[in-house]
């Protein structure tokens, strides 16, 4: 039986795939922002894109421009993401890959900003000096 690429890949766009949502399970790679150590663990994880306006609340972009105007801010969830940063690199991933992948992420936060979520309609993105800029 001759294996075609159809059978076991997808080639959809990175945008197209995200819509659908990413289901799976990789090696997560863990780092806190104040921790010297990064873990390694196998998850499986779920990623579904949302429209919900209740879930922009909980984006950065928000909790920083409601913080900027002396409003009161929401605690964060005790199960959500805090000060980590978790990679899920693809199954088809090297380890060169998921390097070369964080360094143009790198040059790309350095250059423009990294997308940090809404306020209303306005598209927040956090420069790396701290201030926020609505796009």
């Amino acid at each position: 039986m001759k294996i075609k690429e159809a059978d076991f890949e997808c080639n959809l766009c990175k945008n197209d795939k995200l819509d659908g949502g990413f289901h799976g399970a990789t090696y997560a790679q863990t780092i806190g922002k104040t921790e010297d150590f990064v873990g390694s663990e196998l998850v499986e994880y779920s990623i579904t894109v949302t429209r919900e306006p209740w879930a922009r609340q909980e984006s950065r972009g928000h909790r920083e421009v409601l913080r900027s105007r002396g409003k009161a801010v929401a605690q964060i969830g005790k199960t959500s993401l805090r000060d980590e940063l978790v990679i899920l690199p693809g199954a088809a991933m090297s380890a060169s890959d998921v390097l070369r992948a964080l360094r143009k992420y790198i040059e790309e936060v350095e250059r423009s900003g990294m997308y940090v979520g809404r306020y209303k309609d306005a598209i927040i993105v956090e420069k790396i000096d701290g201030s926020l800029e609505a796009v």
